[in-house]
């Protein structure tokens, strides 16, 4: 009977090993907020209120918050994780509330753009295609800081600020617009 009941401790013991070790990893990770600032082409930032650049970058920096969807009924309280093997990276599934859209406007015309309309069709995204970014943004691969970059400068050297909004799969809106810049 000894035998019966070490064996049944072990074999918990092991399995819980396995089964412990992710049951607190926040698998998914969901946008929270985000910043926007300029930036110059080699990175460095623009910090007039003013430029003459030919591409203006709006570097963006995302505040995610990590999420849990896993709930492991399985786990063994008598079994500390630390001896567990190896255990994903929080984040590893990717977004939980994926991105759907990003738009960016101007505040006033900008060359051939009336005032508010989507200026996408002359930004690159990180140097990738508008999908390919969006699909770089939702998955694995966490990075803090993103990148679009304006092409084509402004007919208008007016005062003007950008606004950039995210639409997620819930419905939610995030949107921030960016510090007054006078680009021509």
């Amino acid at each position: 009977m000894k035998k019966v009941v070490f064996v049944i401790f072990l074999t918990s013991g092991i399995l819980g090993v396995f089964v412990q070790c992710c049951s607190d990893i926040l698998l998914h990770w969901n946008l929270k907020s985000f910043e926007i600032s300029f930036v110059n082409m080699d990175g460095s930032p623009i910090s007039a209120d003013s430029t003459v650049v030919d591409t203006l970058v709006c570097n963006l920096s995302l505040e995610q918050v990590f999420v849990a969807q896993n709930h492991n009924k399985l786990s063994n309280t008598f079994v500390n994780s630390s001896y567990a093997l190896s255990c994903p990276e929080p984040g590893e599934e990717g977004m939980q509330n994926k991105v759907l859209e990003i738009n960016i406007t101007s505040n006033e015309a900008f060359s051939n753009f009336s005032t508010g309309e989507e200026l996408r069709s002359i930004c690159s995204f990180q140097g990738m295609s508008y999908t390919d970014f969006l699909e770089k943004v939702n998955g694995y691969g966490i990075d803090y800081n993103y990148s679009i970059s304006i092409n084509s400068k402004p007919t208008q050297g007016v005062q003007r600020n950008f606004k950039i909004r995210f639409t997620l799969a819930d419905g939610q809106i995030l949107e921030k617009n960016s510090q007054e810049i006078v680009w021509y």
